[in-house]
């Protein structure tokens, strides 16, 4: 570890290398700050300009924007209690209020130090956890890599969305989407319909810039405004965000509770390598967690500094916790590490445990990556929290226009072709139909990338068995897979029918309470 990690710090301190963490952040900042964009909007559009980069330098770049997401998305929602994240409700409920009262300064200053903490400490834990867990998957055959994909699969159908056959329904189009290509083994067409150029299958890239992207945009056309104006527009002034006091006690606020930083950081990095839980999730748990434990639970929601911490740290951490299953396995742990692991397919890398062998300083770089990122939220943030206030109000009528040039315009110059763009616009619209019907599109996203690897590794497998599936549950490592699957599918059934018991307990004769 220690030698990845010395030959990680060359990739990490070049030149072009901070320049792209610090330009990341600020894109995150931003995308963060606008409310339903996120970082996987800001990934999505950049993506297609990645491809002239060193793949080094482009995961490095996706991590300063994840990481400057998760903490934009805090400004708004304590300055004008609207989140720009889902990750950011959790903040909102303690972080407006202390505005409310004039403490905009401090709550601001306690939400970067909070993230800053939740940050470098997920990372120092990736960094000593995730060299290990390659070892072990290296071990992985072809039965063991197609459960692996099997179980992401199952993980994100039923933990992404409340519905989980909406869920299902959207892993099962990305599956077929998957299949538009020639069979991998006899080289047959699949669902081309006579075009040969989706031989090769969809071009992955247009078809992330189209579900999220361009499917906000169409969203967004028809608003007047990103948020809505209760009171007065700003609720703080330029001065209570900057103030120099304000922010000080905030950091003091936060180091002082070391305890609760680590067990939000905790919670956020076991969330955030389960793949489909999300930061939205783990931010709730982390906060009902800060909530159960604390000597006064009656003051969260009125403005209480455990509510920003618990809720921050958990946020940043998630970060480097989605980056686990996404390096040692080529699972994806978030729609956000997805992207990320288009980026090797696009540099010609097939993702996986391999990669932790034959390219480990550049993983070792972006993990180091997130940490530096995280330190650099502490004296930007500074800097951009009265900015990022401001761009909340920016007219989605001139936000929409920019934001689909440069899309259009990125996807063309991958192939200088308009098939991408074609494409980009059909599955806007098929990411429109989703988000009218609530079916959510990151199931689908992943499902794109786990659908190949799924069908490969199966047939591998079923090859070297000769037709005998007992080969699926041969080794240990099957069994504790199938284990895992199986608890999956059944955890959401089973917490209804114990919650349904429990209540029946609670009031035995059915009658309705009074």
């Amino acid at each position: 570890m220690v030698e990845n990690i010395l030959a990680a710090l060359p990739i990490l301190f070049s030149v072009k290398a901070i320049l792209f963490v610090g330009l990341g952040l600020i894109i995150g900042f931003i995308f963060g700050a606008l409310p339903g964009l996120s970082s996987s909007n800001a990934a999505a559009l950049v993506l297609p300009m990645t491809i002239g980069m060193d793949l080094d330098v482009a995961l490095i770049f996706f991590a300063g924007i994840y990481c400057g997401a998760q903490y934009g998305g805090s400004v708004p929602a304590i300055l004008v209690n609207t989140p720009g994240t889902p990750g950011a409700a959790a903040t909102s409920l303690d972080g407006y209020q202390m505005t409310l009262r004039g403490e905009a300064a401090r709550a601001i200053g306690i939400s970067r130090m909070a993230s800053m903490l939740g940050g470098v400490v997920s990372g120092v834990i990736v960094l000593l956890i995730v060299g290990p867990i390659s070892t072990i998957a290296l071990k992985f055959g072809p039965a063991e890599l197609f459960l692996v994909a099997f179980l992401g699969l199952t993980l994100i159908s039923t933990t992404v969305s409340d519905d989980t056959r909406k869920s299902m329904l959207s892993a099962a189009l990305g599956f077929l989407i998957a299949a538009m290509s020639g069979d991998p083994y006899y080289g047959a067409p699949r669902l081309t319909f006579g075009f040969m150029a989706l031989y090769e299958g969809l071009p992955f890239v247009p078809v992330l810039v189209g579900l999220f992207a361009v499917t906000e945009m169409f969203f967004l056309c028809r608003k007047e405004s990103l948020v809505s104006d209760t009171g007065s527009r700003v609720s703080a002034t330029l001065i209570e965000i900057l103030g120099i006091k304000g922010a000080f006690d905030g950091i003091v606020d936060t180091v002082k509770r070391p305890f609760l930083i680590l067990s939000a950081t905790v919670v956020g990095l076991v969330l955030g390598i389960t793949p489909g839980i999300g930061t939205a999730v783990a931010n709730f748990v982390s906060y009902g967690l800060a909530k159960g434990f604390s000597k006064k639970p009656e003051q969260f929601g009125k403005g209480i500094p455990e509510g920003i911490i618990a809720s921050e740290a958990c946020d940043n951490a998630v970060c480097g916790g989605a980056m686990v299953p996404s390096f040692t396995l080529g699972l994806p742990g978030s729609t956000m590490t997805a992207i990320m692991l288009s980026a090797f397919y696009l540099h010609g890398v097939l993702p996986g445990p391999q990669v932790m062998v034959k390219q480990a300083p550049m993983v070792y770089s972006v993990l180091l990556s997130i940490i530096l990122s995280s330190i650099l939220i502490l004296p930007l943030g500074i800097v951009l929290s009265a900015p990022l206030l401001y761009i909340v109000y920016i007219k989605p009528k001139y936000l929409v226009p920019i934001i689909l040039f440069l899309c259009t315009a990125g996807v063309y110059s991958i192939s200088n072709s308009m098939f991408n763009v074609f494409v980009m616009f059909i599955f806007g619209f098929v990411g429109l139909l989703m988000r009218i019907n609530h079916i959510p599109a990151p199931p689908l996203v992943i499902a794109l990338i786990l659908g190949p690897i799924a069908e490969q590794n199966f047939v591998r497998a079923y090859l070297l068995a000769d037709g005998d599936l007992t080969y699926f549950f041969s080794s240990f490592i099957s069994i504790i897979l199938w284990v895992i699957i199986i608890a999956a599918v059944l955890f959401k059934p089973l917490m209804k029918v114990f919650r349904g018991v429990s209540k029946r307990k609670g009031n035995p004769q059915g009658l309705p309470g009074g």
